[in-house]
């Protein structure tokens, strides 16, 4: 079974590349090291969504915690800015029907 996790990181903050990448590296840590259910040695991919800006985020989140999906939302401090969010590991399937919900319900940037 090929599994999913989906990084979805803000295209609004002027950030350079490698404090981005570092956001998506915490959440994306943080989310699996608190669930770790899945074998490493399970095939996996990871996909990065670029969202508008917070509410576009805190959107997801939303949609996310209704369909069941653990996430963690990363919080970069001392800002307190919103910079990403991060599923667990879930099978290719699931994730399907998740890419429908969030063209559905996402704007477009």
């Amino acid at each position: 079974m090929k599994l999913v996790q989906c990084v979805f990181v803000r295209s609004d903050l002027v950030w350079n590349a490698g404090a981005l990448v570092a956001q998506a590296c915490h959440a994306t840590s943080a989310v699996n090291h608190a669930r770790r259910v899945y074998s490493p040695t399970q095939e996996a991919s990871v996909k990065i969504i670029q969202v508008p800006g917070e509410a576009a985020l805190q959107s997801v989140g939303t949609l996310l915690e209704q369909q069941g999906i653990h996430h963690k939302m990363w919080i970069e401090q001392p800002e307190n800015i919103i910079t990403c969010a991060c599923t667990e590991m879930q099978p290719e399937a699931d994730w399907q029907r998740l890419e429908e919900l969030l063209k559905a319900s996402l704007p477009t940037h």
